[in-house]
């Protein structure tokens, strides 16, 4: 584990794919959570695993103490090693190390996902579609992490339909009451579109925005 953790970026692109998707499925299954949460109350009580490198003893005695201050060092260095690639110039790199960073970052760290995945969003259309759909799935379950990025998600007049449903669906998923004001403003020039298909999509997320955010329902 250690050796992979510190020879990824000396491989070749698509082995660095290979060994990061590997090292994320390893990660997720022999570490302890550092950021409670990422895990939901129900998980939060039943997923207290010990290190892979602990003893059952050591287990025993840190399992219960575990806190969002604390990190395997095994653990880290994980997140150490892969953190560059965000950089690479190779946008299946790019997706792998962001997918690691989504399920195995701390809250704090995961948001330098955010800047590389959007970077991917000025690439050919089919890789576009990827990085908009995959930012869509992270946006669900952590909206905090491409709430800087806000403005990339706006839809411009050249944009294609599935990329205009796409950052519908985002906008939708990272509203929330500091920005909202801010969303409904855009929202409010996409139905005057002549595009019917786009209007309603615009007016189904502007519904679910009001349904999400009680503050605002009146005005929506």
């Amino acid at each position: 584990y250690r050796k992979l953790c510190r020879l990824v970026a000396d491989v070749d692109e698509w082995g660095q794919v290979f060994i990061i998707n590997m090292l994320t499925k390893y990660a997720r299954t022999q570490f302890v959570c550092p950021d409670p949460l990422l895990l939901d109350t129900k998980k939060q009580k039943d997923t207290k695993k010990k290190s892979f490198y602990e003893s059952d003893e050591e287990g025993e005695e840190k399992g219960e103490e575990t806190t969002s201050n604390e990190m395997d060092q095994d653990y880290r260095l994980l997140l150490r090693s892969t953190l560059p690639l965000l950089q690479s110039r190779n946008n299946a790199v790019v997706m792998a190390v962001a997918s690691l960073y989504f399920y195995l970052a701390p809250t704090v760290e995961a948001t330098k996902i955010g800047k590389a995945l959007v970077r991917l969003l000025r690439a050919n259309r089919e890789v576009q579609f990827v990085a908009l759909t995959n930012i869509a799935s992270m946006a669900c379950q952590r909206p905090s992490l491409f709430e800087p990025q806000i403005a990339e998600f706006f839809v411009s007049s050249s944009d294609p339909e599935f990329v205009r449903e796409l950052k519908l669906d985002i906008l939708t998923s990272i509203a929330n009451e500091s920005n909202i004001g801010r969303i409904l403003r855009e929202f409010k020039d996409y139905v005057k579109s002549e595009d019917k298909v786009f209007v309603t999509a615009t007016i189904q997320a502007i519904g679910r925005c009001a349904s999400n955010i009680p503050e605002v329902t009146e005005s929506c």
